[in-house]
């Protein structure tokens, strides 16, 4: 269908696909090509995402056609609405993420602080946090490497 960035995490990769869709004279959007559908777009391009989110902006298709592919041009400067979409959404995820870890270092902070940190039970708590931690790191943005 498109494309997505698998550095997120299988979750964000997995629902937030996105693509260049094209507009077709019932209103409807498609990200696909066969001679029917290329017959019915009108030749109006905008940014989607499989997560039913579509840009607020469109674009004039630069192909012969309105049923042709744009193009590479074109359709990267589509596609950018796309990235900042998807990176947003990233970017949240991630800060839940930290949040939540930061949540349970504090706990463990009081916990030890009153003498209540189950120190022969660390089992549990080193993979809690391992969990937590992994659930932070697997949401890479390129700029991250």
């Amino acid at each position: 269908m498109g494309i997505s960035i698998t550095s997120l995490g299988d979750r964000i990769a997995h629902e937030h696909e996105g693509y260049v869709g094209a507009y077709l004279r019932d209103g409807s959007l498609t990200g696909s090509s066969s001679r029917e559908i290329d017959a019915a777009k009108t030749g109006k391009l905008t940014a989607a995402c499989a997560c039913d989110w579509r840009s607020d902006r469109t674009w004039d298709n630069d192909a012969n056609t309105a049923g042709g592919w744009p193009s590479d041009a074109l359709e990267d400067e589509i596609l950018t609405d796309w990235y900042d979409h998807v990176y947003a959404v990233a970017d949240g995820e991630r800060d839940r993420h930290i949040g939540h870890l930061t949540m349970m270092m504090a706990r463990i902070g009081r916990q030890y602080g009153r003498g209540s940190l189950d120190l022969d039970n660390l089992d549990d708590l080193e993979r809690d946090l391992a969990s937590a931690l992994d659930r932070v790191k697997q949401i890479r943005r390129p700029s991250d490497f």
